[in-house]
């Protein structure tokens, strides 16, 4: 799989759980994204991970290092 299908996977997920407060944010070389992951189900928090993404419980929501 390529960098950019990663990525819209990725996003196609987050977009299953979305609500009016998930957003896109980045900071240095992290970017932020998604729902909160108390919201995702255990099975979508393992495809996220295999694909680079950590919950990160202090943001509500996901965090990928680029």
């Amino acid at each position: 799989m390529n960098l950019y299908a990663e990525w819209a996977e990725a996003f196609t997920i987050f977009e299953s759980y979305v609500d009016m407060n998930a957003g896109v944010s980045a900071h240095h070389d992290i970017v932020y994204a998604g729902p909160s992951p108390s919201r995702v189900s255990q099975e979508d928090q393992e495809r996220l991970a295999k694909l680079g993404w950590r919950p990160d419980e202090e943001g509500d929501c996901f965090y990928k290092f680029t």
